[in-house]
């Protein structure tokens, strides 16, 4: 019987949200290289709304996806996912929900059913999934911009791979081998090389 009722305590921990309290210290704790991984992945986002961004940019992303956190709107469950993680998916399902508010040309809240589709979508197949073959082609071109730059530096380019993933620091460090001073080195040198490729923009 203990160890059934241990059982349910653990099952009820895990879906456990994080309160208002325990959002804002996680947004307080965000370190650069973090803030650096959020930017890049809602930049792609953001800029595969194509014509229906209406001068929102990464940072109106980040910004809405902490507020809705602490809001309570969006749950963080931190048994379940780094807060970067979150707000990982909560970048990518917000910017479905603008995509679709626009079409839609309305302002009511986005089904759940379409929450759950927005959760198929990547940062590359996000441009050409609102039907614009040149938005969908700009996000592939940024995206390869900033891979080929760094492509004879292995450091930045497993980084690059592992926030792609959702991956944090100690993740990446891990499975590339790396060490922390490693790591930062690294993402020191992608925060300097950012504003330096030609056609990207953004990051100076």
């Amino acid at each position: 019987m203990k160890r059934r009722r241990d059982s349910v305590a653990k099952s009820d921990k895990a879906h456990e949200s994080a309160g208002p309290d325990e959002v804002t210290e996680a947004i307080a704790s965000l370190t650069s290289e973090e803030l650096l991984a959020l930017r890049l992945k809602a930049r792609y986002y953001a800029k595969g709304l194509g014509r229906l961004r209406r001068g929102r940019d990464e940072q109106d992303l980040i910004q809405e996806a902490m507020l809705r956190t602490l809001d309570g709107d969006r749950k963080w469950q931190p048994a379940k996912v780094t807060f970067v993680q979150h707000l990982y998916g909560a970048i990518k399902s917000i910017a479905y929900a603008w995509r679709t508010k626009s079409e839609r040309g309305d302002a009511a809240e986005v089904p759940d059913s379409d929450h759950a589709r927005s959760s198929e979508l990547t940062v590359e197949t996000f441009g050409s999934s609102s039907g614009n073959p040149v938005t969908a082609l700009e996000v592939r071109e940024d995206l390869n911009r900033i891979h080929e730059y760094f492509r004879e530096d292995r450091d930045v380019v497993e980084i690059l791979a592992g926030w792609e993933e959702g991956m944090g620091g100690p993740e990446i460090q891990e499975l590339a081998e790396i060490s922390e001073n490693e790591y930062r080195a690294a993402v020191r040198r992608l925060r300097r090389g950012l504003p330096r490729i030609e056609g990207l923009g953004g990051f100076a």
